[in-house]
């Protein structure tokens, strides 16, 4: 049964059957009850799809992301699924591998297909970006990265706290000397923020850092592995390591064991993000973001936006720490 069979048996155009069934423009009452009730005989139902596309309301939202194989980036995807299955709503996902230009390309692409919302994990946010989700016809969350002060909506980790807390761990344990390895990638979160956050808790310490004492490049537990290994040949004196990320943490600590430089007992590691990294028997010290929560609460800010309620500009998921047995008191 089609809504031209509909049509043809209530003696009326499709158009006029669209508006029984949408309740919208004029109709005559018995016209509408005829068409309604043809509609009952013959169990007939409209297309959701249809009915969804007149109300401008296709249930699906564009979701882009910078690497697939992330772990961190999967847990968000987890935690966006979660809510947005409670509402019905499909996700369409773009994969943009650390490609600021991908981003742009989808954030366009997801407007022309009719998506009805859009959630991006941000690496880097460019004015361009800026300018792009500010002109969307379609709201546009940012995670990961703080826009608030660009007037765009956005979850975010707290980076700078995290990365404070978990230096101050070091230095609580008496180590003073602390090499840095983090990333040279545009993402101002992890190569900023952390960073910033490293460095204030060392000058609250009263301890010197030598800037050489770093090591930066991409996301790989290689840039662990071959950071500190480096490192160790210029600081000798090295009693610990923070790393910007867990996978970093872990490649550091890979490559520790296998130079036969005990962990913690040599050099101390932390890391930052989950409790999914260790060695055998080393749990890498971290502090550990809900990913989970963080995908969560973007969904329900833009499903809130939907639904026309209140949005909010910016919210921060909470951190914790996990001690683990990476850190030596010395």
């Amino acid at each position: 049964m089609t809504i031209k069979e509909i049509a043809k048996m209530a003696g009326v155009s499709t158009a006029t059957v669209s508006r029984a069934i949408n309740n919208s423009g004029y109709i005559k009452i018995e016209v509408k009850e005829k068409i309604l009730r043809i509609i009952e005989e013959t169990g007939f139902t409209p297309s959701s799809v249809a009915q969804d596309l007149k109300r401008n309301r296709t249930n699906l939202i564009g979701v882009i992301i910078p690497k697939i194989s992330s772990f961190s980036v999967a847990q968000v995807v987890d935690g966006i699924s979660l809510e947005l299955n409670k509402r019905n709503f499909s996700i369409l996902l773009a994969n943009t591998n650390n490609n600021a230009e991908e981003e742009l390309k989808y954030l366009k692409i997801f407007q022309e297909k009719r998506a009805n919302g859009i959630l991006i994990l941000g690496t880097e946010i460019s004015e361009e970006h800026k300018n792009l989700i500010n002109s969307s016809s379609i709201p546009v969350i940012v995670i990961g990265q703080n826009v608030s002060e660009a007037g765009i909506p956005c979850v975010v980790q707290q980076e700078k706290e995290a990365a404070y807390d978990i230096t101050r761990y070091l230095t609580d344990n008496n180590h003073k000397r602390i090499a840095y390895i983090g990333t040279d990638i545009e993402d101002f979160a992890v190569r900023n923020e952390r960073k910033a956050g490293f460095l204030k808790a060392l000058a609250d310490s009263d301890i010197y850092f030598d800037e050489k004492c770093t090591y930066y490049s991409g996301f790989s537990s290689d840039t662990g592995y071959t950071g500190i290994k480096k490192l160790l040949k210029e600081f000798p004196d090295l009693t610990a390591v923070f790393c910007a990320t867990g996978t970093m943490a872990t490649g550091a600590v890979n490559a520790l064991l296998e130079s036969g430089s005990g962990v913690p007992e040599n050099v101390s590691v932390t890391g930052m993000g989950s409790t999914n990294y260790g060695i055998n028997t080393l749990k890498i010290t971290s502090v550990i973001y809900d990913y989970v929560k963080t995908g969560s609460e973007g969904a329900k800010m833009l499903l809130n936006i939907l639904d026309n309620k209140s949005k909010s500009e910016k919210i921060s998921v909470p951190y914790r720490f996990f001690q683990g047995n990476t850190v030596k008191k010395i």
